[in-house]
């Protein structure tokens, strides 16, 4: 009974800690585009990178899911997906060319992807 009781108080976690991503994600999410105006990106490069941000969250949320369920661990996937996509705001946030925003933001969806 106590290992049930350890495992439900673990997959809480990891769902508290799935939605403080998805929370901290959202709240800054919004402001990258602005930010790569800010520093000179095109009309074109905005609309990119909008588009990175959605298709590598939207699908690679799938392929992430699918991975997970085949290995039979989703622990892994969370803790790697949270942390890389964490640490990916320090280099959006230190970078002045709107292309490498744009590549930041493709690769941190992605691994987004992997934490939800």
């Amino acid at each position: 009974m106590r290992t049930a009781f350890y495992c439900m108080d673990n997959v809480k976690r990891i769902y508290a800690r799935a939605l403080l991503a998805s929370i901290s994600d959202g709240a800054g999410t919004p402001y990258v585009p602005i930010y790569a105006a800010y520093v000179g990106a095109s009309s074109p490069q905005i609309g990119l990178l909008h588009s990175f941000l959605n298709l590598g969250t939207n699908v690679f949320q799938s392929i992430w899911g699918y991975l997970s369920d085949k290995k039979n661990t989703r622990l892994p996937f969370i803790i790697v997906g949270g942390i890389v996509s964490s640490l990916m705001w320090l280099f959006i946030a230190m970078s002045r060319d709107p292309g490498m925003i744009t590549l930041l933001v493709a690769v941190q969806s992605v691994f987004t992807a992997m934490a939800a």
